[in-house]
């Protein structure tokens, strides 16, 4: 059977996803910062598709808009995303769809 639907691809300009546990996930500029006990780094929003937060993430709320802001959904998940706990979406940034309606 023959199917006429365009097939999705992979965005090869972004991670697929981020698993990031017992750390401090905060913003500064256009990326995120990611403190645990290890180190401090910065990560390019603009490079993650999925963000996964494990036990112990403390986010700001400064964070979660910047994420919700560039499309990037997240995902609250147990330890090492064994377990799915809940997931927030952005919204969409045009009516594209509800204007076709």
């Amino acid at each position: 059977m023959y199917w006429d639907m365009p097939v999705p691809r992979m965005d090869t300009r972004r991670m697929s996803f981020i698993y990031i546990d017992e750390a401090v996930v905060s913003q500064r500029d256009s990326a995120l910062t990611i403190s645990d006990s290890e180190g401090k780094w910065e990560l390019p929003i603009t490079k993650i598709a999925a963000i996964f937060l494990g036990p112990g993430v403390s986010i700001t709320s400064k964070a979660v808009h910047l994420i919700s802001m560039n499309d990037i959904t997240i995902n609250w998940v147990g330890q090492e995303g064994v377990r799915f706990y809940a997931s927030g979406s952005p919204a969409t940034k045009n009516a594209r769809i509800s204007i076709k309606q």
